[in-house]
C-alpha cells in the first residue's frame, strides 16, 4: 500500500492484476552495468526523480512532501515492494506512468536509452 503524508494508506495500482502487460513483465534492461550507465542514470534520476521520489529514493522528494501527494511516490528503499518489481516493470512504469498516482509518463520526455538508464 502506498502511505500518504496524512497517515491514510492508498491501494498501490501497481499489484492489481494485469496492471503490467505481460510483455513487460519479463523485460530485462539491455544496458550493461557499468559506472557510465550508473552516472547517467544518476543524472536522469536527479534530474527527473528527485524531486518527488527524494535523494534517497525513499518517497520523500520536496515537491511531493509540500503539495502532500496522494498516494505519496514509491518509496524505492522498501524491499518488500521492490524485490517483486522486475525491470521490465519498473520500465513500463517509468515510461507509461501510473494512473492514479502522480507519476506521469516519461516516454516523450526521456529516450528510451535514458529511461533503462535510470532503471
Amino acid at each position: 500500500m502506498f502511505s500518504t503524508s496524512v497517515g491514510t494508506a492508498m491501494e498501490d495500482p501497481t499489484t492489481k492484476p494485469g496492471f503490467y502487460p505481460p510483455e513487460f513483465i519479463k523485460m530485462k534492461n539491455p544496458l550493461p552495468l557499468s559506472q557510465e550507465v550508473f552516472r547517467e542514470g544518476r543524472q536522469i534520476y536527479m534530474g527527473h526523480c528527485e524531486v518527488c521520489h527524494g535523494a534517497r529514493g525513499d518517497g520523500q522528494g520536496g515537491a511531493a512532501v509540500i503539495s502532500k501527494y496522494d498516494p505519496m511516490p514509491r518509496n524505492f528503499t522498501d524491499s518488500d515492494l521492490m524485490n517483486p518489481k522486475t525491470d521490465g516493470m519498473l520500465f513500463y512504469s517509468v515510461t507509461q506512468g501510473v494512473h492514479g498516482t502522480m507519476m506521469i509518463l516519461r516516454e516523450i520526455i526521456l529516450s528510451e536509452h535514458q529511461r533503462w538508464a535510470v532503471i
